[in-house]
């Protein structure tokens, strides 16, 4: 047991039931040895399913929760976002605290959108990791006073009946221990009260600490002192509606210190109610989470100069790209078609600079993709025509490598559709590339296409005799990277393709199934809804 601990925290934190979630071994070994010198025991689970079976058997086992769930954001099979959805939807209350060296700003308010505040960034600080011990234990303990308090006062009430002298002995113990709790509160967070005019009442220490105001220049002054002007009028509008109804309302708040410096508070306003029904004040109980909203705003930053970096050099890279396609083509128009080994080379590199574009073009799509501004030209276009331009690319594609294709195209088959004509190719080339890339010389790729009149879809199924894919890689398919870092030798490409077919298609409300087994080939089942004229 680490002996620089407060003991105070550690005689808060030491019956704690903990479960660790980490699918790294060696961020597991180190955190598990941080968390120890916190809590006697610590159960750890490798993976998202994991511990959720975990946490479900330990319920079933002791009829108890976990007190403290810890789990890291990005893991395979069941990820940290999944793990806290389910875990909240069992119990609400659960305490988590979420880890990650992920920076996407749109999980973290997904998050704190259910609730959760408690952020670490890996590698994990041990000042920052007993700060959010501390909070939680200070938090837990005092859910159990209040339990404690409410089991005196329910004993209480039965006594009552019995003898009249428990009565004063008892109410002085509920007296104590509600001074503790004040204490407590007031230790853990910051706290406030105004009338129902929304002016100040009381102050804690914290909230003067924060804002940077004496206790003096705060009591008698509207709430809004600390407005930081940069909230909307519609907010507070729905904050009073709230709390004047009764209700309680949580929110993040923007607020402005003494000396003009923004903080950010996740508060809890409530309003107290007098024996008549009436509301005669509000509490406003809040949390500092100045950090966590500095870090959200830092990460989109990050994002953007991301983007803007990713546009630029796309850019610069386009410029020298076309010159060379023009140029290669010039010269091949020009070549004497004698010298076998001039028109080589230049095929070669018009071929090599078509694969750099459209390689450029992938990297912008998958950049779309991740930024949600992923988007569809969508127009009138004819279908068999777009589906003739794949055959015949496929029916070179085949002759060049060996490979025989075979394509059928039902006669149900719309003459016209609505849709992007653009990315629908897309879909079907990438498949179709993909089929001839892994298909070996002598094999066969098959494509047949027909529509679902009544539910207006377009049903492809693309099937080649190739290498295959194992169930346990199948997963994996649309993530960009390559299954095996192995075929990026041996066969071509970056791993884009897939991903950006598999966002087109769910862009479009469609779905893309894949079956597959190693040296059986694989089938690719393409259901994309369609408008047809």
């Amino acid at each position: 047991m680490n002996e620089s601990i407060d003991k105070k925290l550690l005689y808060r934190t030491k019956n704690l039931r903990v479960l660790y979630v980490e699918d790294s071994t060696v961020m597991r070994h180190a955190t598990s040895k941080m968390l120890k010198d916190y809590f006697y025991s610590v159960d750890t689970a490798i993976d998202g399913i994991d511990g959720y079976k975990l946490y479900l058997d330990y319920h079933d086992k002791y009829d108890l929760f976990y007190d403290i769930l810890i789990t890291d954001l990005e893991m395979p099979n069941m990820d940290g976002r999944e793990l806290t959805r389910r875990v909240l939807d069992i119990n609400p209350l659960q305490e988590i605290i979420i880890t990650s060296s992920h920076k996407d700003s749109s999980d973290l308010i997904d998050l704190i959108n259910l609730g959760i505040t408690n952020f670490l960034t890996k590698p994990i600080q041990t000042g920052l990791l007993q700060e959010i011990i501390a909070d939680i234990a200070n938090h837990l303990y005092l859910e159990k006073l209040k339990k404690e308090e409410h089991s005196d006062l329910t004993q209480h009430n039965e006594l009552l009946k019995k003898r009249e002298n428990d009565h004063l002995i008892r109410l002085q113990s509920s007296l104590k221990t509600l001074e503790e709790f004040n204490d407590a509160l007031n230790e853990s967070g910051i706290v406030s009260k105004t009338d129902t005019q929304g002016i100040i009442t009381y102050v804690n220490d914290s909230f003067c600490k924060v804002s940077g105001y004496e206790r003096h220049e705060l009591i008698g002054q509207k709430h809004s002192i600390i407005n930081s002007g940069e909230m909307s009028s519609s907010f507070f509008t729905k904050l009073w509606n709230t709390i004047n109804s009764g209700k309680s309302y949580k929110a993040i708040f923007k607020n402005r210190s003494k000396n003009g410096l923004f903080y950010y508070s996740e508060s809890l306003i409530k309003p107290i109610i007098n024996t008549e029904g009436e509301i005669f004040e509000y509490i406003a109980i809040e949390h500092d989470i100045t950090r966590m909203m500095e870090s959200i705003e830092n990460a989109k930053k990050a994002e953007k100069n991301k983007d803007d970096f990713f546009r630029n050099i796309s850019h610069e890279m386009r410029t020298p790209l076309n010159a060379i396609l023009g140029l290669a083509s010039l010269l091949m128009r020009r070549a004497n078609n004698d010298d076998t080994k001039l028109t080589s080379a230049l095929s070669v590199m018009d071929e090599s600079v078509h694969h750099l574009h459209q390689m450029i073009e992938s990297i912008l799509d998958v950049q779309n993709i991740q930024n949600n501004s992923f988007v569809l030209n969508e127009k009138e276009f004819e279908v068999h025509e777009l589906l003739h331009g794949c055959i015949k690319i496929c029916q070179l594609k085949g002759e060049e490598k060996g490979i025989k294709f075979f394509s059928q195209l039902d006669s149900n088959l719309p003459l016209s559709g609505f849709g992007d004509p653009v990315r629908i190719k897309q879909v079907f080339k990438e498949i179709l590339d993909n089929a001839f890339k892994f298909t070996p010389k002598g094999g066969r790729v098959d494509l047949h296409v027909t529509f679902d009149h009544e539910e207006n879809i377009l049903l492809a199924q693309i099937t080649d005799t190739g290498i295959g894919i194992n169930k346990e890689s199948q997963g994996k398919i649309y993530e960009l990277t390559q299954i095996d870092s192995s075929l990026a030798r041996k066969y071509e490409g970056a791993g884009l393709g897939l991903t950006i077919v598999n966002a087109i298609v769910k862009k479009m409300k469609g779905t893309l199934t894949v079956h597959s087994d190693i040296g059986q080939g694989t089938t690719f089942l393409i259901e994309l809804p369609l408008k047809y004229l």
